[in-house]
């Protein structure tokens, strides 16, 4: 007993394993803290958004407003044939009745008063064809700079005065010889030089005012001579005129060919049709538009009595702007979309160090970090107001990537020798990257997609050998 008593205690126990401190506990707060990092810098980058929405409206919609020396954009209605028309109104009135000599008190009677009142008959031309030509140029007026163009429209056309029956107007009652042809013009201070219509064989000039004409609210229209129900009209003249980026043209006629031609390259085509045929060079672009009145839901004939048709014109016009591929407001918000990515790739590279290295970077390090990144936005916003756009974003990333690998050389210095340099190589490389995505149209979201693969490669490549269960060291 004793014997088995000594030679258990002679048996020393085994020392108990310390328990072994896993660094992916650790890995995984840090992350989800970096997570949240990156959330709450989605703020200063919306606000930055903001900033750039509220100057790209102010600096678009303010070169359109008169300074002296220019017009906004251009609308163009018509031209419209108006023949006043006499029409009967029978209403009832009260009147006195007449004093008898039984009854002194005055009493009313309800009378039928029949008057005579001027309508007005409109007509939408029967064929229009209109041949414009733009003349682009840029005006620069200080941090503004607006797109204008000197413009010269061609019609050509016929009105066809035999369908009166449509509105069971007799011919009696139209006063033809107070005939008018109106021409709506949405800004007469573009017009250069008095128009000339030619009517049927007549030399007329136009005069400022759209003669009653509520269709459009400004314009010019010309009295028209020997007009009546005989049939058709041909008329030609020619607009000339001063705009600002947009021009837009209603398809007026039965039948409408409308062709525009500029030596701007870079055309938006906008309005309810697009052109059925259209060719855009670097010298500049033709385009032309076939539009049948079927594919509009008004009359081509209508009196001031029908339903208004003013405000259904917008959805049926044919129109350009002139645009630049890549103008800086819209370029710049293509490249705040990227502003999330760069936190993220700068962020990865911190941690990827703090994996790799065994340092350590506190969470407002990369605070700090991000919001340096969000800053570059608004930098090169307000720098593109002034100077051309390429060397803004020159100013602005050069100015970002010093402040940040300063930052993280100074904070980094007795840790690692190395990180500033891999940020800073990672933070141009970014920059690179993102400006010749602002340059590519047809091929950024491949190129984007190429250069994404190729990152999320060096990332994994960089990571390949961590082991993220073991000890902490």
């Amino acid at each position: 007993m004793n014997h088995m008593n000594e030679t258990s205690d002679s048996i020393a126990p085994e020392p108990t394993p310390k328990p072994r401190k896993s660094i992916s506990k650790n890995i995984t707060i840090k992350a989800g803290f970096i997570a949240l990092i990156v959330a709450l810098l989605q703020i200063p980058l919306l606000m930055i958004k903001g900033v750039i929405d509220e100057r790209q409206t102010f600096n678009v919609s303010y070169p359109q407003q008169y300074r002296g020396s220019g017009c906004g954009s251009q609308t163009i209605i018509g031209p419209v044939l108006t023949i006043p028309y006499r029409f009967q109104i029978t209403e009832e009135k009260t009147v006195p009745a007449d004093k008898t000599e039984k009854d002194e008190k005055t009493k009313e009677k309800t009378v039928t008063v029949t008057k005579t009142d001027i309508g007005y008959l409109h007509f939408f031309p029967e064929t229009l064809n209109v041949n414009g030509k733009l003349d682009p140029q840029i005006r620069d007026e200080g941090r503004f700079k607006s797109i204008v163009y000197a413009a010269t429209l061609d019609f050509k056309g016929s009105f066809n005065t035999n369908d009166l029956q449509q509105k069971k107007i007799s011919e009696k009652d139209l006063v033809w010889e107070d005939a008018t042809l109106a021409l709506g013009v949405s800004d007469l201070r573009g017009i250069r030089k008095e128009t000339t219509l030619n009517w049927a064989n007549q030399k007329l000039r136009f005069v400022p005012g759209t003669n009653g004409l509520k269709l459009f609210d400004a314009g010019q229209s010309v009295a028209l001579k020997n007009i009546d129900k005989t049939g058709t009209y041909p008329f030609e003249f020619t607009l000339n005129f001063n705009g600002s980026r947009d021009l837009n043209i209603f398809p007026a006629g039965k039948e409408n060919k409308i062709t525009l031609s500029s030596t701007w390259k870079d055309p938006t085509f906008t309005g309810g049709f697009l052109p059925h045929q259209k060719t855009i060079t670097q010298n500049g672009f033709n385009s032309e538009w076939e539009v049948s009145y079927f594919t509009r839901n008004l009359p081509q004939i209508w009196t001031d009595s029908d339903p208004k048709i003013k405000n259904s014109l917008a959805q049926y016009m044919v129109g350009v702007t002139l645009t630049t591929p890549v103008e800086f407001y819209r370029t710049a918000i293509r490249a705040l979309k990227y502003g999330s990515l760069f936190i993220v790739m700068t962020f990865l590279t911190f941690f990827i160090f703090e994996m790799v290295a065994r340092i350590r970077i506190h969470e407002v390090q990369y605070l700090l970090v991000g919001l340096a990144i969000s800053l570059f936005f608004l930098l090169l916003i307000a720098a593109s107001e002034w100077i051309p756009f390429v060397w803004a974003y020159v100013l602005a990333s050069i100015a970002t990537v010093v402040q940040i690998t300063w930052y993280t050389q100074a904070f980094s210095k007795g840790i690692s020798k190395n990180l500033w340099k891999v940020l800073a190589t990672t933070l141009t490389a970014l920059y690179v990257y993102l400006y010749i995505l602002l340059q590519l149209e047809d091929f950024s979201l491949l190129v984007g997609a190429i250069g994404l693969f190729i990152a999320m490669t060096i990332v994994l490549y960089s990571t390949r050998n961590i082991n993220w269960y073991g000890e902490e060291r």
